[in-house]
């Protein structure tokens, strides 16, 4: 019983190493998923700049116009004979300079944006900076750390060979069979007659049975192989 103890006990280490070895590849894909997003709302906000310097290019072309329609209408002016197309000239006029305006107005407020896009920008490049500084960092402590698994995962499964090797082979048989349909457990302790894997209770005579020792008993409720806890213990 004290080989199987002690195999199970390799078996819980042996998931408990791989289950932390599998966390780590996991960890560096999740910061490597955190940076792929900055870098990518990095991007969108450069386009965002892009396209607002565009329009506003588009804008000050439509001004640059505008205005050329206000100086052809000012030097209409001079060859103007009617009082009557001397106010249509002049409505022209003030409708070209409206509109002028309206663009002038729309150029300053995409000035604005693009002023704030920008220094939004610049921080942002900073952090995406710092951030990819700080993932090369954990990376290389969780493949450090992968790689000191790697060695206890050899060494226990060394162990745990020559321990297998030590027990009876039809044993050997049993606990495989239970730990694969046990989810892992093929052996309890019972401690003041419960099963500390079931919880549930031990009947009387079988438990004076396991304090006899004379064979291997199974919890009658889980099946699993049984063995005496700590609080059983010949001085309690």
């Amino acid at each position: 019983m004290d080989n199987l103890i002690g195999l199970q006990n390799y078996d819980m280490n042996f998931q408990k190493i791989t289950a932390k070895k599998e966390d780590g590849p996991i960890k560096i894909r999740v910061l490597e998923q955190v940076i792929e997003k900055m870098a990518m709302e990095l991007t969108e906000g450069d386009q965002q700049i892009q396209d607002l310097k565009l329009s506003r290019r588009q804008y000050e072309q439509d001004i640059a116009s505008l205005q050329s329609q206000i100086q052809k209408s000012n030097e209409k002016i001079a060859n103007i004979k009617s009082n009557k197309e001397y106010e249509a000239v002049l409505k022209e006029i003030d409708t070209f300079k409206n509109d002028a305006t309206l663009q002038e107005n729309k150029v300053l407020e995409i000035l604005l944006k693009i002023e704030t896009l920008e220094e939004k920008h610049e921080k942002d490049k900073e952090i995406l900076n710092q951030k990819k500084l700080t993932f090369q960092k954990d990376q290389k402590l969780i493949q450090l750390e992968i790689q000191t698994l790697d060695k206890e995962i050899a060494l226990l499964l060394k162990d745990r060979k020559l321990l297998r090797q030590e027990i009876d082979p039809l044993l050997l048989k049993k606990y495989d069979s239970l730990r694969e349909h046990k989810g892992g457990l093929a052996l309890t302790p019972v401690i003041k007659g419960i099963c500390q894997v079931c919880r549930m209770g031990i009947p009387p005579q079988k438990f004076n049975e396991l304090l006899a020792g004379k064979e291997l008993m199974s919890c009658p409720h889980c099946m699993r192989l049984m063995y005496l806890g700590e609080d059983n213990s010949p001085e309690k």
